[in-house]
This record gives structure tokens, sequence and C-alpha cells, in this order.
């Protein structure tokens, strides 16, 4: 699918009719032989003065996936999120990025955020989250 190819999606951009959970959970049951990855936001539009964009970045990787959340310069991962590594993820399947340490999550956690941050345009309270790292800047 070709939405699944992009590294960043816009929720209003995504085709009426899509959905983006089956398509992923789909891509994620074929076996995937590194960990996908997406930044998902409401929009990609200016904002207006004083707003803030936030985004998702969420992943798969068979049973394990990957949630951060982001808003300005502040960073959060899930409470219940495991590792203390930055850890390679490969965003619309292609390009290398990184995940922060605490973002691995059991797979049906991803499942459930995105599908909760779609309905809501909001930071998901399917799951808890804590201050986060965020990425150092490659040179």
């Amino acid at each position: 699918m070709p939405l699944l190819e992009e590294e960043f999606i816009a929720i209003d951009e995504i085709a009426q009719g899509v959905d983006l959970v089956a398509a992923v959970r789909e891509l994620n049951d074929s076996g995937v032989k590194k960990p996908w990855a997406w930044v998902l936001a409401s929009n990609w539009e200016e904002l207006g003065e004083g707003e803030i964009r936030s985004s998702m970045m969420f992943g798969v990787n068979n049973d394990r996936g990957i949630l951060a959340w982001r808003q300005g310069w502040e960073a959060s991962v899930p409470t219940i999120g495991v590792g203390t590594e930055w850890t390679t993820v490969y965003l619309g399947g292609m390009y290398d990025s990184s995940a922060q340490p605490g973002s691995d999550v059991p797979i049906e956690i991803v499942y459930q955020a995105v599908e909760e941050y779609l309905a809501t345009r909001e930071r998901p309270t399917c799951v808890e989250w804590r201050r986060g790292e965020i990425a150092p800047r490659r040179r």
C-alpha cells in the first residue's frame, strides 16, 4: 500500500475508506524483516501563532512495536515501554531513523494508540506517558 511507504502521514490526507490500522496490521502480520515506523500528525500545515505541533511516531516489528509522542520540544514514551538504548527503525520501511529509549511496547498497544489518535487527534490515553528523550542531532 503506497500510504505505508510514506515517512510522515497526515491524518487529514488519509483517503476516505482507508483503514490505516488494518493496513499496518496486515503488513506486520506478513512478517516484517525490519522495524517499520511512521510519524503520524493531525496535519502538517502551517500552525497559528502560539500553536505547538504534535505528532506520534509508531512502528511495528512482529510482536513488538514502538510509540513515542512529541509536542514541540517535549517527547514522551509509554510508562510500560522498555529499552534503554536508541534503536534504528525504518520510516516508511526505507529511511533509517531513531526510536527513543523506552518506546518499545507490545504490538497491540501500538494498534490501540494509533486507533485512538486517529479518532481523537489527541495524545492517546490508552497508555500512560512519561517524559522521553529528544533524538540527538546527526552530524
